[in-house]
Protein backbone atom coordinates (compact mmCIF):
# COMPACT_ATOMS: atom_id res chain seq x y z
CA UNK A 1 0.00 0.00 0.00
CA UNK A 2 2.58 2.06 0.91
CA UNK A 3 4.42 1.96 -2.54
CA UNK A 4 1.23 3.09 -4.27
CA UNK A 5 0.89 6.12 -2.23
CA UNK A 6 4.67 6.62 -3.18
CA UNK A 7 3.87 5.95 -7.03
CA UNK A 8 1.18 7.87 -6.51
CA UNK A 9 2.56 11.25 -4.99
CA UNK A 10 5.84 10.82 -7.87
CA UNK A 11 2.74 10.95 -10.58
CA UNK A 12 1.34 14.16 -9.38
CA UNK A 13 4.48 15.35 -8.87
CA UNK A 14 5.29 14.82 -13.10
CA UNK A 15 2.08 16.32 -13.86
CA UNK A 16 2.41 19.50 -11.81
CA UNK A 17 5.66 19.73 -12.78
CA UNK A 18 4.76 19.74 -16.87
CA UNK A 19 2.15 21.62 -16.05
CA UNK A 20 4.32 24.73 -14.50
CA UNK A 21 7.07 24.15 -17.71
CA UNK A 22 4.49 24.91 -20.15
CA UNK A 23 4.27 28.68 -19.86
CA UNK A 24 2.88 30.64 -22.99
CA UNK A 25 5.56 33.04 -22.29
CA UNK A 26 9.12 33.92 -20.21
CA UNK A 27 9.20 36.85 -18.63
CA UNK A 28 10.80 39.67 -20.57
CA UNK A 29 9.66 38.75 -23.80
CA UNK A 30 7.43 40.66 -25.80
CA UNK A 31 3.89 39.15 -26.58
CA UNK A 32 1.30 40.40 -29.12
CA UNK A 33 -0.25 43.79 -27.62
CA UNK A 34 -3.78 42.54 -26.67
CA UNK A 35 -4.48 46.21 -26.95
CA UNK A 36 -3.31 46.79 -30.31
CA UNK A 37 -6.34 48.97 -32.12
CA UNK A 38 -7.39 49.97 -36.03
CA UNK A 39 -9.78 51.42 -37.04
CA UNK A 40 -11.57 51.40 -40.68
CA UNK A 41 -13.90 53.15 -42.70
CA UNK A 42 -16.33 50.53 -44.49
CA UNK A 43 -18.36 52.21 -48.02
CA UNK A 44 -21.00 49.66 -48.89
CA UNK A 45 -22.07 51.28 -52.68
CA UNK A 46 -23.61 47.68 -53.16
CA UNK A 47 -27.25 47.56 -53.44
CA UNK A 48 -27.14 44.68 -51.17
CA UNK A 49 -27.00 44.97 -47.31
CA UNK A 50 -23.42 43.14 -45.79
CA UNK A 51 -22.26 41.72 -42.48
CA UNK A 52 -18.40 42.39 -42.34
CA UNK A 53 -16.37 40.49 -40.32
CA UNK A 54 -12.26 39.76 -40.08
CA UNK A 55 -10.69 37.04 -40.65
CA UNK A 56 -7.33 35.38 -38.78
CA UNK A 57 -6.47 32.46 -40.32
CA UNK A 58 -9.75 30.15 -40.08
CA UNK A 59 -11.46 32.32 -37.80
CA UNK A 60 -13.51 34.91 -38.17
CA UNK A 61 -15.26 37.75 -35.70
CA UNK A 62 -17.81 39.46 -36.64
CA UNK A 63 -17.78 43.54 -37.14
CA UNK A 64 -20.97 44.27 -37.89
CA UNK A 65 -24.00 44.92 -40.64
CA UNK A 66 -23.58 47.72 -42.89
CA UNK A 67 -26.73 48.86 -44.84
CA UNK A 68 -26.57 49.45 -48.64
CA UNK A 69 -25.15 52.76 -49.98
CA UNK A 70 -24.02 53.65 -47.11
CA UNK A 71 -20.81 54.36 -44.89
CA UNK A 72 -19.69 53.06 -41.59
CA UNK A 73 -16.64 52.91 -39.10
CA UNK A 74 -15.84 50.02 -36.82
CA UNK A 75 -12.65 50.19 -33.88
CA UNK A 76 -11.13 46.77 -33.16
CA UNK A 77 -8.25 44.46 -31.54
CA UNK A 78 -5.99 43.04 -33.70
CA UNK A 79 -3.01 41.10 -32.73
CA UNK A 80 -1.18 39.34 -36.14
CA UNK A 81 -0.29 41.60 -38.94
CA UNK A 82 -2.10 40.38 -41.95
CA UNK A 83 -5.64 40.92 -42.13
CA UNK A 84 -8.59 39.68 -44.22
CA UNK A 85 -12.38 41.30 -44.47
CA UNK A 86 -15.03 38.29 -45.05
CA UNK A 87 -18.55 39.86 -46.68
CA UNK A 88 -21.29 37.97 -46.57
CA UNK A 89 -24.08 39.86 -48.46
CA UNK A 90 -27.97 39.73 -47.14
CA UNK A 91 -29.20 38.64 -51.05
CA UNK A 92 -26.73 35.87 -51.48
CA UNK A 93 -22.89 35.92 -52.15
CA UNK A 94 -19.87 36.65 -50.17
CA UNK A 95 -16.19 37.79 -50.49
CA UNK A 96 -13.08 37.20 -48.93
CA UNK A 97 -10.23 40.09 -49.57
CA UNK A 98 -6.98 39.72 -49.81
CA UNK A 99 -4.55 39.89 -47.25
CA UNK A 100 -3.62 43.18 -46.64
CA UNK A 101 -1.06 44.06 -43.71
CA UNK A 102 -1.72 46.16 -40.50
CA UNK A 103 0.14 48.02 -37.90
CA UNK A 104 -1.46 49.54 -34.14
CA UNK A 105 -3.34 52.84 -35.15
CA UNK A 106 -3.86 52.05 -38.91
CA UNK A 107 -7.06 53.82 -40.29
CA UNK A 108 -8.02 51.58 -43.51
CA UNK A 109 -11.01 52.27 -46.28
CA UNK A 110 -12.43 49.30 -47.80
CA UNK A 111 -14.93 49.96 -50.63
CA UNK A 112 -17.35 47.30 -51.09
CA UNK A 113 -18.32 48.05 -55.02
CA UNK A 114 -21.73 47.21 -56.61
CA UNK A 115 -20.53 44.22 -58.45
CA UNK A 116 -18.90 42.27 -55.70
CA UNK A 117 -21.30 39.67 -54.99
CA UNK A 118 -21.54 38.13 -58.24
CA UNK A 119 -19.71 34.92 -58.76
CA UNK A 120 -18.29 34.59 -55.50
CA UNK A 121 -19.77 31.63 -54.35
CA UNK A 122 -18.59 30.05 -51.08
CA UNK A 123 -15.82 32.23 -49.99
CA UNK A 124 -15.01 31.87 -46.81
CA UNK A 125 -11.50 32.56 -43.99
CA UNK A 126 -8.76 29.94 -44.32
CA UNK A 127 -5.73 29.15 -42.57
Amino acid sequence: MKGLSVRLLYVVIALFTVGCGHATQRIGEQGPDPNREVSVTIKNENFYDATVYTCRGTQRDRLGVITSNTTRDFTFRWVTSDLRFLIDFTGGGRYLSQAMQVETGDELQFVITPNLYRGIGNARCVG
